[in-house]
């Protein structure tokens, strides 16, 4: 064939250049705790995404499409974009009955979106069964509730039971006879487990507790008249100098254990997927609800800096002081910031976002994923 009639690159295919990319933006992400995986060159070693649940993750946070963002054709990036958010939709726990209508037709464009962009060959019976499983939703409910993935892990851990190969059914019975009989011993807590040999999680828990992270010194804080003047706002105090006299020496540290935070209520408190002494890690978002400026004005990137609790006229308020990002833009989809801290701020907890996923890339964090 001469070069006249080479036929031009496959649209729907990354070339080498471009899969170097994708890896490198996979090995940028950093992922908060509850995440199957690591990062690592998903796209040129694909069994670095072990489990289904691995993959449904990577495809669902947004990670996939913020990996291969500007390496295919608007098209069939676009089309991408459609499937995963089918796929999450699909996934879901539950459904209002009014949302289901829309699934289906949301469901049938990505799919025919799909045949149209790309290969046949890339499509399977199961691309084309997409069509078909929101359909049954009214009748059978979601798939969370049942798909098979549960029964086939328990089938896998049975099969590994079977140590005795002449008598399998029986060997596999007694093991889930011994496994029920500690089960039940160690819960009831007629069996102690100082003995027994615990788990990295355990170890770790065990570690935390040890590590006492607010001294008898640290108990109380100053809060600076500025934070204080921020928080006044949230609670519409009138006299700012009132709050400073009443309030400022009853903000207490909060003690942090693992992944959870316990203040002097102690009430539990999911707050990030990183502890204090980690914060800069701890990447979150908040929007703040009093701007009338622009989207890109008002939300709000940064990290936490510390967790405090507020006590006022009897009731505790829950604190976090973020170290505010800078230089926030909106391009392609995604957010982005500088990894430049500029300013504290303090928010509400509750007004704090879930973990977010980040990646690296030209001296910036992209939000792979900011639902607002």
């Amino acid at each position: 064939m001469t070069a006249e009639n080479e036929l031009p690159p496959a649209p729907w295919r990354l070339d080498r250049s471009s899969v170097k990319i994708a890896d490198q933006r996979a090995m940028s992400l950093v992922y908060p705790t509850g995440y199957d995986y690591h990062p690592d060159q998903h796209f040129s070693k694909p069994w670095t995404l072990r489990t289904m649940h691995g993959k449904h993750q990577f495809v669902t946070s947004g990670a996939a499409l913020w990996c291969l963002r500007g390496l295919l054709p608007s098209k069939q990036e676009t089309t991408l974009g459609k499937l995963f958010n089918v796929i999450e939709l699909l996934t879901s726990e539950s459904y209002h009955e009014n949302e289901l209508e829309f699934i289906i037709e949301s469901t049938s464009e990505a799919v025919s979106l799909v045949e149209r962009d790309f290969p046949i060959a890339l499509q399977t019976i199961t691309t084309h069964l997409l069509h078909h499983i929101p359909e049954g939703f009214a009748n059978f409910g979601p798939l969370y509730g049942r798909w098979l993935f549960p029964f086939e892990r328990v089938n896998s851990w049975i099969t590994r039971q079977a140590l005795n190969k002449n008598k399998i059914e029986a060997t596999i019975m007694e093991t889930y006879a011994i496994y029920d009989w500690c089960v039940y011993m160690i819960m009831s807590g007629k069996v102690k487990q100082d003995g027994i040999d615990i788990g990295k999680l355990e170890r770790l828990l065990l570690e935390d507790e040890k590590d006492d992270s607010c001294s008898t010194k640290e108990k109380t804080f100053s809060i600076d008249d500025n934070i204080l003047r921020e928080m006044s706002n949230v609670y519409d105090f009138c006299l700012v100098a009132r709050m400073s006299k009443e309030g400022k020496e009853l903000a207490s540290c909060t003690r942090s254990y693992g992944n959870t935070t316990y203040g002097n209520t102690g009430r539990k408190i999911n707050f990030s997927p990183f502890s204090n002494n980690r914060s800069s890690n701890s990447y979150v978002y908040t929007v703040d609800e009093n701007s009338t400026d622009s989207l890109v004005d008002s939300i709000i990137f940064g990290s936490i800096c510390k967790i405090f609790e507020h006590v006022w006229r009897g009731q505790t308020y829950t604190w976090v002081l973020l170290d505010i990002f800078d230089d926030v833009r909106y391009e392609d989809g995604f957010w982005s910031v500088l990894e430049h801290k500029t300013s504290q701020k303090p928010v509400m907890l509750k007004d704090v976002s879930a973990p977010q996923i980040v990646g690296r890339e030209n001296d910036r964090l992209h939000y792979v994923r900011t639902c607002i």
